[in-house]
């Protein structure tokens, strides 16, 4: 393609790289503001890679989407950071954050109408996570959420609510999601410190437009990291059991249910970690603070695609390097700074034990669960893309996914209808014949917030409990840790995932360490100290063993 073919087929994105705002106005009501071109980059993105402020801002003012990743995985504010146009990454981040709110909030209200639909329920559903990585092994919380639901009404209880003293804090903590007319309630209930916080989502009258900026000092100080879990390739088929010549389909015995049990291959995870925003000094101190488990991962480096050509086109000119873009999707060589990107990418097997007669109804019940915790958790996510996957038939019982390259999830369900054992305001229902499913009546009373509790309205302090949000945080944190130049206490912000809480308070809070990064940073320092005494006592040993050679001598 030459420039007139390019201005033709692709005019915003041609603007976008010549940083041309006035020729970008007048294209951009005429043609869709968010195609990709034939490298998977749209208009908004390229202005992010190269740090055009002013097309970019043309674009933002004619609605062009903030939330869309490259084909690699980063998002327009980590291609804003790496170019070093932190106020464009102010830009997109907020229209980012208030988009990304708004839809929250209109998919949870969304899946609880839907709920409203499907036969009511209890179930417990119990999270193991592990690593094969001793030090991110003992860090890794384990919890069982007991899930309510009754018409539109969801209740989830947890019992992990902290991490103090180098021990994880139990508790018990209840968030309760109750569909209305406008839109939905979600209170956050402490029952140990007597404390409700409500906070009311009205869908069809969002507010947009009292976003505050989010803080950027933490991206700009450490490593920009990305995960992808790619599941195009998976396959799933029959485990076998017993002596070979007499080998049968193994089946397992699970929560009192007959499963099969198949495994999966093809499963791949692909981590990444960027640093070219940051000065020498900063990777300097971000090596030195690798941390062992560096050594400790496994995984493979994926090859760097070859730089001849990209040599080559350091004597080009500007219009001569765009037009090489266009064609051969060359962009480092427009790029404000060299891309200095290291990626790991490692192959896993997952399992499923899956049930032919179940209670639940993988579809009606199960998924609309996990879709609404996965609105702010990503663990929930990869669990979501897992089970819409063409599993065999039957109801995935328990399954064990990867979480990262490092950490692996075990999801059991168990205890369906309070059939296994009571529970509180749970009245199990049995079959009229034994083929028939449990059914359950859930009482009102559990979704009626104590009266005699304190309500702290919408406002969330440090130390407020935050729903699933102390599991992301250690699984972002070890995977951070296990990224070249990215072993720099983890940043959550990395994730660009938009929490509840921001979603309904309509604000991030300021980027501080949290108590899971304090953990793991304590943890690692006390290792350090251990292996240095150790290296103190082989050294005096050795000294000893010397001088004994020498007397004898």
């Amino acid at each position: 393609m030459n420039t007139n073919t390019i201005r033709e087929r692709f005019p915003l994105h041609y603007y976008a790289c010549i940083n041309s705002p006035q020729e970008l106005l007048e294209a951009v009501n005429s043609n869709e503001v968010d195609k990709r071109d034939d490298w998977g980059h749209t208009p908004l993105q390229l202005c992010a890679i190269l740090g055009h402020m002013e097309a970019a801002e043309v674009l933002l003012n004619h609605g062009a989407n903030t939330d869309l990743e490259t084909e690699e995985g980063w998002s327009i504010v980590q291609e804003s950071i790496s170019s070093g146009s932190i106020e464009l990454a102010d830009k997109t981040l907020e229209a980012r954050n208030r988009v990304r709110a708004t839809q929250s909030a209109e998919k949870v209200a969304g899946l609880l109408q839907t709920l409203s639909n499907a036969p009511d329920f209890y179930c417990e559903m119990k999270w193991d996570i592990s690593s094969w990585v001793p030090l991110v092994s003992r860090m890794c919380p384990s919890d069982t959420y007991k899930i309510y639901k009754s018409g539109p009404a969801v209740r989830v209880d947890s019992t992990l609510v902290g991490f103090d003293q180098n021990t994880w804090k139990r508790g018990n903590v209840s968030f309760l999601f109750k569909a209305n007319e406008s839109g939905c309630e979600v209170y956050e209930i402490n029952h140990e410190e007597g404390t409700i916080s409500l906070h009311c989502v009205d869908v069809t009258h969002p507010e947009t437009d009292s976003f505050g900026l989010d803080s950027l000092s933490s991206r700009l100080s450490s490593a920009l990291t990305t995960t992808r879990i790619k599941t195009d390739d998976v396959e799933f088929w029959r485990e076998k059991a017993g002596l070979i010549g007499f080998r049968t389909d193994r089946v397992e015995n699970v929560s009192g249910y007959e499963c099969s049990v198949y495994s999966t291959s093809g499963i791949e995870v692909i981590s990444r970690a960027r640093v070219e925003h940051l000065t020498e000094d900063q990777r300097f101190e971000l090596a030195e603070k690798t941390s062992l488990l560096e050594s400790l991962v496994s995984g493979a480096a994926v090859p760097a695609p070859p730089t001849d050509d990209l040599e080559d086109e350091a004597t080009l000119t500007r219009e001569e390097k765009i037009i090489n873009y266009f064609n051969r999707g060359y962009i480092e060589p427009l790029r404000r700074r060299q891309k200095l990107q290291s990626d790991k990418c490692q192959k896993f097997k997952a399992r499923v034990w899956l049930t032919e007669n179940h209670p639940l109804s993988l579809q009606e019940q199960l998924l609309p669960i996990v879709e609404l915790m996965s609105t702010n958790n990503t663990h929930f996510s990869k669990l979501r893309d897992f089970i819409t996957l063409q599993l065999p038939a039957g109801f995935p019982v328990n399954i064990e996914i990867p979480l990262y390259h490092m950490i692996n999830a075990r999801v059991t369900f168990s205890n369906i209808n309070s059939a296994s054992q009571p529970v509180e305001g749970v009245m199990c229902l049995e079959g009229e014949s034994e083929r028939d499913p449990t059914t359950c009546v859930v009482d009102a009373h559990i979704f009626t917030p104590p009266s005699h509790y304190i309500r702290t309205g919408g406002e969330r302090t440090g130390r407020e409990h935050r729903m699933y949000q102390s599991e992301e945080e250690m699984l972002q944190m070890a995977l951070q840790n296990s990224l070249l130049n990215g072993a720099t206490a983890g940043d959550e912000g990395n994730e660009e995932e938009v929490t509840w809480a921001e979603a309904l308070s309509e604000m991030r809070p300021a980027r501080e360490e949290t108590e899971i990064e304090r953990a793991v940073r304590l943890s690692l320092e006390e290792e350090q100290r251990r292996l240095e005494r150790l290296r103190e006592e082989e050294d005096a040993e050795l000294e000893r063993i010397i001088a004994l050679s020498l007397s004898e001598q």
